[in-house]
């Protein structure tokens, strides 16, 4: 039975697991937006760039912070070039998709590098609800044509890297009365989704499910909180090359808001017209720079390792002799469970495969083996002396949990499931 897992980190290849978090980075130092003097309907100034806390998430377990004017927010993941949008109610970190790099840059420019195809939002104009980025007619859900062109191109680009993605919610709010008065009459823009009919996500537990993949689109919402201004022009934010592209936020009866080619957020001429579409994707928030400033010539570079490095002091006995948490090469370590004894361990290096390095079981049920130079990742198995029930596997479980003791310090983390 698994009872427990964690990683030791070595002080020669630690930064890429242990230093910096893509989430740590994009919160630090942001300001309260209520704070601010915003004029969401002009639009981002110059002075507006920067990371902000949306004020209305304050209090929230995940505040949600959200990049404005011309940050430095750029990234390869998969070999795209993104922007951080925002984080979100769930902890993750929203991108949006913003081209192909050149190289190690992301500097292209030019029309239509930054957006994907070039279609119709809606399959028609006959009723408001193609505003649907899926739609139920006759009593039956269907995908728009923007969600199949979406998963379409999800499938021949980024399924190799579904299993590091984040579920989430995409919001395809279709009140447009109260859409267009929030966004076009007040300038009051909010990442709230109050209504689960549109809450776009894979699970049902987060959202309502409609979702093939975690991909759709920007919302009205995130273009003005980003600095797009309502029928204004603007060049002084990161969400306009002077592209077009589509929101999922209807506008009215029969029209969405999108991007247009005049650096404004406005309506479109109706819910068929066809232009760019830019995907939304979510990062765990255990995302990790490896490089980079953030800039376009030196964007970020982006893993999404296979475990968290989060402590679990409040699981083990700690032992502070090392309190960097690293270790040298020829390190003797030792894992002693609370109570049981070892019965094996599996290791592993940082491209999850299993490695032959030998822990050897001792009378007291610890297990020592030698580090080597690089991160090691182990799952440690009690071994079982006698048949025990159900209640009594389980209570040995948790108690294996309970505690990992490292004789030369330690730095332990829950592998990602």
């Amino acid at each position: 039975m698994l009872c427990f897992s964690g990683v030791f980190l070595s002080e020669g290849n630690a930064h890429a697991v242990k230093d910096v978090l893509l989430y740590d980075l994009v919160t630090d130092g942001a300001v309260l937006d209520s704070t601010k003097s915003f004029d969401f309907l002009s639009g981002a100034s110059a002075d507006d760039t920067g990371i902000y806390i949306e004020a209305r998430t304050e209090d929230d377990e995940f505040p949600v912070y959200y990049y404005r004017g011309l940050p430095n927010n750029n990234l390869i993941y998969a070999g795209f070039c993104w922007q951080v949008l925002r984080t979100t109610e769930l902890g993750n970190i929203k991108l949006i998709y913003n081209g192909l790099p050149s190289g190690e840059t992301c500097v292209a420019t030019g029309n239509d590098t930054n957006t994907l195809l070039d279609i119709p939002y809606a399959a028609s104009n006959d009723d408001r609800i193609y505003g649907g980025y899926v739609y139920e007619l006759d009593s039956e859900d269907h995908d728009s044509p923007a969600k199949e062109a979406l998963d379409e191109w999800f499938e021949d680009n980024m399924i190799d890297y579904l299993d590091e993605l984040a579920d989430d919610v995409w919001c395809n709010r279709l009140d447009w009365e109260e859409n267009h008065n929030r966004i076009g009459t007040l300038g009051a823009p909010s990442n709230e989704c109050p209504d689960l009919s549109a809450q776009m996500s894979v699970d049902t537990e987060i959202g309502n499910g409609k979702l093939k993949y975690p991909v759709a689109m920007i919302t009205a919402d995130e273009l003005m909180f980003g600095g797009a201004g309502y029928n204004v022009e603007n060049h002084n934010y990161y969400l306009t090359t002077g592209n077009k592209f589509h929101s999922m936020t209807q506008q009215s009866e029969k029209k969405m808001f999108y991007q247009n080619s005049k650096y404004a957020l406005n309506r479109t001429g109706n819910l068929t017209y066809a232009t760019g579409i830019r995907a939304i994707i979510a990062l765990p928030n255990t995302a990790t720079i490896k490089g980079g400033n953030g800039s376009k010539n030196d964007p970020w570079r982006i893993v999404v390792p296979k475990y968290t490095v989060d402590s679990l002091t409040d699981l083990a006995d700690v032992d502070s002799a090392a309190p960097d948490g690293l270790f040298a090469e020829g390190d003797v370590v030792k894992i002693v469970p609370k109570e049981g004894r070892i019965g094996s361990v599996v290791f592993y290096n940082d491209d999850d495969e299993v490695v032959d390095i030998t822990c050897t079981i001792a009378s007291d049920g610890s297990c020592s083996f030698v580090m080597p130079d690089y991160n090691v990742y182990f799952d440690v198995i009690i071994a079982q002396n006698n048949p025990a029930t159900m209640d009594d596997s389980m209570g040995q479980m948790i108690s294996a949990m309970a505690a990992v003791l490292v004789l030369l310090g330690i730095s332990v983390a829950t592998r990602r499931r």
